[in-house]
């Protein structure tokens, strides 16, 4: 889960579902909020699949869910426009915002 905090009172105002084992956060350059998450590994039965989430004005906007459930990505981040993240510690894997 992600929740939103209202910095003047210190308090949760929006508690967002994302997937399983967020790993990383990012914000990207238009204020989207990008949640990258490992899913379950396969010690954590059931095993669960990775996902990428998308945040705008406090909700999610788009989920991105890696394909079979032994993609375990991790380590996002945002260079040129671009969600850069390694996919079971190979090369990193991209994808262009939007």
């Amino acid at each position: 889960k992600v929740e939103v905090i209202d910095t003047n009172t210190n308090t949760v105002t929006t508690t967002l579902t994302v997937g399983d084992v967020p790993v990383s956060i990012e914000q990207d350059s238009n204020g989207a909020i990008w949640v990258l998450c490992a899913g379950r590994p396969s010690y954590a039965a059931p095993e669960t699949s990775g996902s990428l989430v998308k945040i705008e004005n406090d909700q999610v906007t788009s989920t991105l869910n890696f394909d079979g459930t032994t993609n375990h990505p991790s380590h996002l981040a945002i260079h040129n426009n671009t969600l850069l993240y390694n996919l079971n510690g190979k090369i990193p894997r991209s994808k262009t915002l939007s």
